[in-house]
């Protein structure tokens, strides 16, 4: 009504500005009281940023092989200087020349062989172990010009050196006088027989030697189940020395 009303005056007095604005103001409240009839949509909520489409990359990009690292060198060690090595004892065989008694560091002393005739040792040609049993001793003497003066050997074999037929007889003992004179051998009687023969050692070699004087007993074979009781050899120069220790390898 009082819309009407307002209408009617302005209309009447030819429109009045306050009316106007009344009118205006009315006509929003009438517009604000009209029910709201929200939009339903079936689209889901979108976010207020911008969606960012996922991209592909202008360049390929091609995997890459490592370089190889460089191998690792060892450190070289420093070249050290060996201590000096402490002196041994004054009087202790062998070290060095402070403290050693009469040897030459390094090298050792020779040993001194055997004499002859000892059992044992290490093997060698003709060598033959010595034999067990019941032993027998041979009693006799060597004689030669008394002018020559040089060691004298006797070898026993067990079979006769001169006879080159057949196999070649073993060596069984040697012994070794300083000269012409008296000796003794002992021997197994399970050796059964020997032969023996003796030379001076003029040069020194260990062997009967062409011009050497030699000589062999004259009884041979001697048989060691009943001896004789005396042997007797006399050495004579000769222009070659023949079934004695030369002819079996000594």
């Amino acid at each position: 009504m009082r819309s009407l009303w307002l209408t009617f005056a302005a209309l009447a007095c030819g429109g009045d500005p306050i009316l106007e604005r009344a009118d205006e103001l009315e006509a929003q409240k009438e517009v604000s009281k009209a029910p709201v009839v929200e939009a339903k949509s079936s689209d889901k909520k979108v976010d207020s940023e911008e969606v960012v489409t996922p991209g592909v990359p202008d360049e390929t990009i091609t995997p890459g092989v490592p370089d190889e690292p460089d191998p690792v060198q060892p450190d070289e060690p420093e070249k050290g200087v060996p201590d000096e090595p402490t002196p041994a004892p004054p009087g202790t065989p062998g070290g060095s020349d402070t403290g050693g008694v009469d040897v030459t560091p390094g090298i050792p002393e020779e040993p001194e062989p055997a004499p002859p005739g000892t059992e044992g040792g290490a093997p060698h040609e003709g060598k033959v172990e010595a034999l067990s049993g019941p032993q027998v001793t041979l009693k006799g003497r060597i004689s030669m010009d008394e002018s020559i003066k040089a060691k004298v050997y006797i070898d026993v074999f067990d079979g006769d050196q001169r006879n080159h037929t057949g196999p070649r007889p073993s060596l069984v003992k040697v012994i070794e006088l300083a000269g012409a004179g008296d000796f003794e051998i002992t021997l197994p009687v399970s050796a059964k027989r020997v032969w023996l023969s003796a030379y001076a050692d003029l040069t020194s070699d260990n062997r009967p030697t062409k011009g050497e004087p030699t000589g062999w007993f004259p009884g041979n074979p001697v048989f060691l189940d009943s001896p004789p009781d005396f042997i007797s050899v006399d050495l004579v120069m000769e222009s070659k020395p023949v079934g004695l220790g030369l002819d079996f390898g000594r």
